[in-house]
């Protein structure tokens, strides 16, 4: 049956490029995201302590999950994820430690990426993937200079960020019809969960694809090889096989038109409080649209990654733009392949993702 996934694939390879998702009150969870990030941002701004931005805004990314459920169900599920961020910011930070570290980034990024993408799909987290905490692990890994001291200050950060993220997630008006948030899974549901051949394979496209995405492009020798693993994992926490295709390509469109955008920033901001403004406006940029439609969110996403990065290890701006959208490429397409490798031939072309989502649905 894959062929039919083929077909599917090619028929329509720039379906729902255009549409845009009706706004179903984005702008709650859209000022949710920016405000999470913001005070705690200006605040290590202020006291003149840029270099612990990414430690603060890995831990603020907290404050995108739960979109649209009761306060009580987004405080459980941004706390489920605050964790799995608190982890990642630590455990880069660690990695950063050794000189050597390009390996060790790579098996240690496409494991977590594995392990933390199972989890959020057993908990059902919202958004799903290990995007966010891949990206957290990846960045803290390469921070400069780092002493067991930086780690502690690490967890400190990243914690206290999360929290801030968790408290102001409760201002504002309660949803007026929020989503039904499915409980806990039991531990004899969890196990039957994780030994499912659905979960396998998600296991193996996961994994598989952020690995063998970080060696490429480790062995490529480009500067930034986390940013092809993040666009590897990216596509494959669509919830089908034909999504995860779908927002693949998405991914490279919506990439290219945000370098645009994150060249003209780069060009005209000047470092220091204008970045730091630049970045909290991408951030709730990116929750207005990317759920509605995922190339315009990456036009926020895209400079948004790129501001953050520079925000504390400036680089020429042309490398920056060159490695971003070559590592997206690839991490794009080795996504896709894995898509197509894993896929089960005995299964109609969504049957193995929905037995996935079946399994990973709690009861």
């Amino acid at each position: 049956m894959r062929d039919g996934l083929v077909r599917r694939v090619v028929s329509g390879p720039v379906k729902g490029l255009l549409d845009v998702g009706p706004h179903d009150r984005a702008h709650v969870p859209a000022i949710r995201a920016g405000g999470s990030i913001s005070l705690p941002l200006l605040f290590v701004w202020f006291i003149g302590h840029p270099e612990l931005a990414p430690f603060v805004a890995f831990g603020a990314m907290t404050g995108i999950y739960g979109r649209n459920v009761s306060r009580r169900h987004r405080a459980a599920m941004q706390s489920q994820a605050a964790v799995s961020l608190v982890v990642a910011v630590v455990l880069g930070t660690i990695i950063s430690l050794y000189p050597e570290r390009d390996w060790l980034l790579v098996v240690a990024g496409a494991t977590f990426a594995a392990v933390v993408s199972v989890a959020a799909h057993l908990l059902a987290w919202r958004p799903p993937g290990p995007l966010f905490q891949l990206f957290g692990l990846a960045v803290c890994a390469n921070t400069a200079g780092s002493t067991w001291h930086t780690v502690g200050i690490a967890f400190l950060v990243s914690s206290a960020s999360a929290l801030f993220a968790i408290l102001f997630s409760l201002i504002g008006r309660r949803e007026t019809n929020p989503r039904p948030a499915p409980g806990l899974p039991g531990p004899r549901q969890a196990w039957d969960h994780f030994r499912s051949d659905a979960t396998m394979r998600h296991i193996v496209r996961m994994g598989g694809a952020t690995l063998v995405t970080g060696a490429l492009t480790t062995l490529m020798g480009i500067g930034h090889p986390y940013w092809g693993m993040v666009a590897a994992a990216a596509p494959l926490a669509a919830p089908t096989t034909g999504r995860q295709v779908q927002r693949g390509l998405h991914r490279i469109i919506g990439t290219l038109g945000g370098l645009v955008i994150a060249a003209l920033c780069l060009l005209f901001l000047p470092q220091g409080l204008p970045i730091i403004i630049a970045i909290i406006i991408f951030q709730a940029g990116a929750e207005l649209f990317v759920i509605r439609n995922y190339t315009l969110g990456l036009l926020s996403i895209t400079p948004l990654a790129l501001l953050m990065g520079q925000l504390v290890h400036p680089q020429p701006i042309g490398t920056v733009l060159w490695d971003r959208g070559v590592e997206t490429a690839v991490g794009v397409l080795v996504s896709v392949a894995f898509t197509f490798l894993t896929h089960a031939d005995d299964d109609s072309p969504e049957a193995d993702d929905e037995e996935f989502l079946e399994a990973v649905s709690p009861r």
